[in-house]
């Protein structure tokens, strides 16, 4: 089930702003198989709840947490875990679809300003349904992070990025 087309790019870019740091938690939403949490998040993190509502997704994800012990699973919708989502100091929202809206639900459910969230977009397939997505997507990140940085992946389906809340 896995769609890293730009996995490698992804991961560097994580690594390359919070490799350094020693974050109490990270919360993996969408963590699908947990390919991102068990190649960085569970290195540098205390702890890692990794979120996925797919079940088909829990035997990789518990083999995942069997091997790192500070690895949380939970077979869920990550709406199920707003308040454990927002305690987070890292938030990882490697989805499919569109994750502003997503992180911009958890700002409104109490997420702290200054806490560093990576994403995966899909705006560009968006786009070819609605003209003015790109415009609404740059928008929005403008107004959900204090600092943000954001770029085209090379399969051309989605933006990758990180920012600190406002």
């Amino acid at each position: 089930m896995q769609n890293h087309s730009d996995f490698a790019r992804k991961l560097l870019m994580r690594s390359a702003i919070a490799g350094t740091l020693r974050p109490a938690l990270v919360a993996d939403c969408f963590a699908g198989e947990g390919v991102i949490a068990g190649a960085l998040w569970a290195g540098i993190a205390d702890n890692v709840l990794c979120i996925e509502r797919n079940p088909d997704c829990a035997p990789t994800l518990h083999a995942l947490a069997a091997r790192h012990p500070g690895v949380e699973v939970v077979i869920a919708d990550n709406a199920a875990l707003t308040a454990r989502i927002v305690a987070a100091e890292i938030i990882d929202a490697d989805a499919y679809g569109m994750s502003l809206p997503f992180i911009e639900r958890l700002m409104q459910s109490g997420l702290r300003p200054g806490t560093l969230v990576f994403f995966t977009d899909g705006t560009p397939m968006k786009q070819r349904r609605m003209r003015n997505a790109t415009r609404v997507f740059s928008e929005t990140a403008r107004r959900l992070f204090s600092k943000h940085y954001v770029e085209a992946a090379q399969c051309g389906t989605a933006y990758y990025g990180y920012g600190w809340t406002c």
